[in-house]
């Protein structure tokens, strides 16, 4: 089995992609270019649309056509890039756009606007449709607008997207700055799994849903679910990997991102802590953990290599590649 992974090399600012071999650890790795003039690079998130893999950064969304390459490998065909005046609002991540969504009711690309604590809607070729602000969505997020904390990034923090059934949810992370997050029906509004230490992301699989505690070190599995409403009816599962070594002085050294389920596997990305500012890369490489669904035991890890042009990089989300590849030739 092969993985696209979207990545992001902080300390050198660049961005691209990887191709993970699971079985074999072998790994093909892109650098692309950035042509717009701003601060911050690197991917964060990418869906299948309309046959063309979509990436954001943090102020802009890349529409790619993905193909193999004679001889091996694969292109990375740049197709489009939309970007709004908007997007570059914020602190040093502008806009802080997180992981694009194809709703597979609408055929949307839903974009996370964390700093806007909102879902910015684009068609699948790119057109601008609009926006859902959370406290639109949520009495109880309306609420808490009136307690922000003015030192916050942002109210909520989005950082997933994903379906209970047939009911929208998203993977809440940082509400108020408090480091607890929350499930949130994005029909009702309710909020589900209060106190979640720092998730980000919340998939649901053959009626399990996985959500990753970054703060925790740990994923959890709440079984036998049909609506989001059960979440609150069971007692989850829980897989920890954490290390010691990830952690120093309290400051969480790595960060959960990247969740992949099959009926036999669940594939957790481990990401490297990367400090801008200094330069400083964390003690725990980044790195996919294959855990055995049927045991909930870590079978292994495999390691995301470096290389000049993408140092240190760290994930996002994962794709399957072969999926990838089949929705990009019948759209071609």
């Amino acid at each position: 089995m092969k993985l696209l992974l979207p990545l992001d090399s902080r300390i050198r600012n660049t961005q691209g992609f990887a191709v993970a071999g699971i079985e074999d650890g072998k790994f093909f790795l892109a650098e692309t270019a950035e042509d717009l003039p701003y601060a911050r690079k690197g991917f964060r998130g990418a869906c299948m649309a309309g046959g063309r893999l979509c990436v954001c950064t943090s102020f802009s969304v890349k529409f790619y056509r993905v193909s193999q390459a004679p001889g091996g490998g694969y292109r990375f065909d740049l197709e489009q890039q939309v970007h709004r005046p908007e997007w570059l609002i914020g602190r040093g991540a502008n806009a802080d756009l997180h992981i694009p969504y194809e709703d597979p009711a609408s055929g949307e690309i839903w974009v996370a606007n964390s700093y806007m604590d909102c879902i910015d809607r684009l068609s699948a070729d790119g057109a601008f449709l609009g926006r859902r602000f959370l406290w639109e969505i949520s009495p109880e997020i309306n609420e808490l607008v009136r307690r922000r904390d003015p030192k916050a990034a942002d109210l909520c923090h989005i950082n997933f997207f994903s379906h209970i059934c047939d009911e929208p949810v998203a993977t809440l992370c940082n509400l108020n700055g408090s480091g607890q997050g929350a499930i949130l029906s994005l029909n009702s509004g309710e909020l589900w799994l209060r106190g979640l230490a720092r998730p980000h992301d919340g998939l649901w699989h053959e009626g399990s849903f996985f959500v990753t505690e970054t703060q925790r070190n740990r994923l959890l599995i709440y079984h036998d679910i049909a609506r989001p409403a059960d979440l609150a009816r069971r007692q989850p599962q829980v897989i920890e990997f954490g290390a010691p070594e990830a952690w120093q002085d309290g400051v969480n050294r790595f960060w959960l991102r990247g969740l992949h389920v099959t009926d036999a596997w669940v594939f957790l990305g481990c990401s490297q802590f990367q400090d801008r500012a200094t330069g400083e890369a964390g003690a725990v490489p980044s790195h996919i953990i294959v855990i055995d669904r049927r045991t909930g035991k870590i079978e292994r890890r495999v390691p995301v290599p470096s290389c000049e042009a993408l140092a240190n990089p760290v994930i996002y989300n994962f794709l399957d590649m072969a999926d990838v590849l089949t929705s990009s030739q019948a759209c071609s």
